[in-house]
């Protein structure tokens, strides 16, 4: 079993977007997305919304990008989560997660969903081909299944 890893977590900035690149490249599970990851970074922050970076040992180890429904801004989305592999099951992501839900502004927080598909398990999230509506993730950390057409 590995020892549990320190990290801390920060806005992220312009300056944290080439190393964001180079994390998705390495930490996005489906070859496509992996490849392209450099188009999936810049059009995820070219939306308004939030993006947070975790950095373990000077280095970065995940980042998460969300941003509020173009319909109802009352609903935020996490775009993205990627956490380096190996550093995976640590943490990190869940860390990630919590503080951008409760950066959102007002209902947001309470209404914040995620991508949920066949091909997203624990440990393995794709940013194409996701409903993100399909799984709703709230605050106090509980999952349910959106019904359908929502």
């Amino acid at each position: 079993m590995s020892a549990t890893v320190e990290f801390s977590i920060a806005a992220l900035t312009d300056a944290d977007v080439p190393a964001v690149v180079d994390l998705c490249r390495e930490a996005l599970d489906l070859p496509d997305d992996a490849a392209e990851a450099d188009r999936i970074v810049a059009r995820l922050r070219e939306q308004p919304g939030i993006g947070f970076t975790a950095t373990a040992d000077g280095e970065l180890a995940g980042v998460v990008l969300g941003s509020l429904s173009h319909r109802d801004d009352s609903i935020g989305h996490i775009d993205l989560v990627a956490v380096r592999p190996a550093l995976r099951r640590q943490g990190i992501g869940r860390a990630l997660l919590s503080r951008a839900e409760g950066r959102w502004p007002g209902g947001a927080r309470s209404r914040c969903c995620w991508p949920a598909t066949r091909r997203t398990t624990p440990g393995r999230v794709s940013t194409s081909g996701t409903r993100p509506r399909s799984a709703r993730r709230t605050r106090s950390g509980t999952s349910r299944t959106a019904p359908p057409g929502t």
